[in-house]
Formats: C-alpha cells, structure tokens, sequence
C-alpha cells in the first residue's frame, strides 16, 4: 500500500488504524527499526508524523517501505500483526535566492568582463547556477557560476562573464538573468540585471570655424 508522499522539509502527519479481532480491545503500534524515513517516528498510537530530513547519500524522490507493527492486547497471548507500506520523500520546495548581482555595472568601450555573484540555499543540494546573457542583437549564452565558498545546499557562487569591445557610438546594453536548479527540478529565476559597454568616444578635436569679419575703411578728415 502506498502512502501520500512526505516533502522534505515539510511537516508530515498520518495516523494509522487497526481493525484486528475485536476481542482485542487495546493496542500499540511500533515500526521495525530503521523503516522510518528520518526525521519521521511512529508512536505508539499509530501517529506517524515529524519534518523529513535530508540523507545525504540518498537522490530525492525516494522510496521507504515502513513496517507497521500493531500489538492487541486482551486476549491470551496479545496478537501481533504487521504490514509494510510504501513512503515516497519527495522534495517540491524551490531553492532561496539570497543575492544577485554584478561585480561592474559599466564597463568601458574596449569592453572586459564583470562577475556575476549568486548566494542561495536550498533544502537539499543545487547545482551550478546558469547565468544566461542577451547581447543587444538578441543572441544569447550560457555560462555556469562555480561554487566559490559554503556548501551546494548554502553557498556563494560566481561567474566571469566577458563582454566584447563597442565600437559604435551607441552604448552597448546586456541584460544578465540567473536560473537556479537543485536536484529534484525545482527551479528559481533571478531577476534580470544590466550591464552597460560605453560607446566609443572620439578623440580628434572639433574644428571652429571663426567668423569672416570685415572692418569698413575709415575715412580721414580733410584739413
């Protein structure tokens, strides 16, 4: 039998029932050991609840199978029953963006390259960001921010996006967005940040053109 799935992270709650030989009036649940997916206990009145938890070793979703153990007291001897359910942990909880921006905002006409900085958590592991950039034509690339300090489930990741020279008389704007990934498929866009490469700048001086002015002759007093 198949349980409702459990969500990483999440608060689960399920309560189990047992409907064995009414002579046996009281009961008690337990699980065999280690069926319990972690973070997860069954009482001893059937109440299976807690807040999953991350496995390192294990890629999510993944499948438990839970042996219930239900105990009849009241007969002579107490009556034991079991059966083993299937528990999914399942992981839909998008990863948290914390901070995205770039190291330059302008760069000048000859172009060069700015870092595109990412910090964010996830409740199980991410992978690489994609920062994705569109030149002012429409084209558009894929880069990868590395891991630079922390861990793939919090941490501050980088990439250094090179921007090429602009040699026309227009500012050259790129439009840079992040998509974050973790290994269940959740996904989070960034915002979309810009970064603008100077136009060329001229540097031969203007010519000035001066006036043509002509001064009338003056005539002499005749004496």
């Amino acid at each position: 039998m198949t349980l409702p799935p459990a969500v990483l992270g999440k608060p689960y709650s399920l309560q189990f029932k047992t409907s064995c030989d009414s002579r046996y009036e009281n009961y008690g649940f337990s699980a065999y050991v280690g069926t319990e997916p972690p973070g997860l206990k069954l009482s001893d009145t059937g109440l299976l609840s807690g807040i999953p938890v991350r496995v390192e070793n294990k890629v999510l979703p993944y499948n438990y199978n839970v042996k219930v153990i239900a105990t009849l007291y009241g007969g002579n001897p107490p009556k034991t029953c079991s059966q083993t359910f299937s528990l999914q942990v399942i992981d839909n909880v998008p990863p948290s963006l914390t901070y995205f921006g770039v190291t330059k905002n302008v760069l000048g006409a000859g172009g060069g390259s700015t870092d595109v900085i990412v910090k964010a958590s996830d409740n199980d592991m991410m992978y690489w960001p994609k920062i994705t950039v569109t030149y002012p034509d429409g084209k558009q690339y894929t880069y990868q921010a590395v891991l630079k300090s922390g861990s793939y489930s919090s941490g501050e990741f980088q990439a250094a996006i090179p921007l090429p020279a602009n040699n026309t008389r227009a500012d050259a704007v790129y439009k840079l967005s992040g998509l974050l990934i973790d290994k269940s498929g959740n996904t989070t866009t960034t915002q979309t940040l810009t970064v603008k490469v100077s136009s060329i700048v001229s540097r031969v001086a203007p010519t000035t053109i001066q006036p043509n002015i002509q001064v009338p002759a003056q005539r002499l007093p005749v004496r």
